[in-house]
C-alpha cells in the first residue's frame, strides 16, 4: 500500500467516478483504476460497489475512508504551510520582551495578530533590556521590545513605539525592519 493508492481511493470516494478522480489527480483513468485495484488486492477488501457507472463506498470502504481522511488532514495542513511559506516566508516570529510588557500589552497584540494570521507560529520570551538587544543582534530572536535607550548597535535598528519610551528592536536585515506604518 502506498500514498498514491490512498490518494486515488480518496479521490474516487469524493468524486464518485474514476474518471472524475483521475481528472482531479491529473492522472489517466486507467492509472487510477489500477491504483484502486492494487489497493483492494493488497488489503483484501472490496472498497466500492459499482452502480450504473458510479462507485459507492462499501461499509469497509467507509471505515477506511475515515482513517485515510485523518491521514490527509495532516497532509493538507503541511500543504497549506508550504504554500504559506512560499508566499510569506517561514511564518515564525520569535519575540523577546521585558517582563512587564511580555505579561501585559504584548500578549494582547499577539492574539490580535494570530486572529489575522492563524498560521503564524509565535514564540514570546522575557529578558532584560541588555540581553534583548544582544539576542536580537545575534539573530536568536526576530524582534525585541524594551524600555529606555539601547545605545548604538551595528546590527540592530530601534524605533520608539509609545510615549512610555518603549523601544522595538529589529535586526537591520530583518523583513520587519523599516519605518513603522
Amino acid at each position: 500500500m502506498n500514498t498514491r493508492q490512498l490518494e486515488a481511493f480518496r479521490a474516487i470516494a469524493i468524486y464518485g467516478t474514476v474518471t472524475a478522480a483521475a481528472q482531479a489527480l491529473h492522472a489517466s483513468q486507467p492509472a487510477v483504476s489500477r491504483l484502486l485495484s492494487r489497493l483492494e488486492q493488497h488489503l483484501s477488501l472490496r472498497l466500492f460497489t459499482r452502480d450504473r457507472g458510479r462507485l459507492r463506498l462499501t461499509p469497509e470502504g467507509n471505515a477506511l475512508l475515515a482513517e485515510v481522511n485523518r491521514h490527509f488532514t495532516g497532509l493538507d495542513a503541511v500543504e497549506r504551510a508550504a504554500r504559506r511559506i512560499a508566499e510569506h516566508g517561514p511564518g515564525n516570529l520569535r519575540v523577546l520582551a521585558f517582563p512587564s510588557l511580555s505579561s501585559g500589552v504584548l500578549p494582547i497584540a499577539i492574539s490580535g495578530h494570530l486572529a489575522d494570521h492563524p498560521d503564524t507560529a509565535i514564540t514570546l520570551d522575557t529578558e532584560t533590556t541588555d540581553r534583548i538587544v544582544a539576542r536580537v543582534e545575534s539573530g536568536a530572536y526576530d524582534i525585541g521590545f524594551t524600555a529606555g535607550s539601547i545605545g548604538d548597535h551595528y546590527a540592530v535598528e530601534s524605533q520608539r513605539i509609545d510615549r512610555r519610551k518603549w523601544i522595538c528592536v529589529f535586526s537591520k536585515t530583518h523583513r520587519l525592519s523599516g519605518p513603522l506604518r
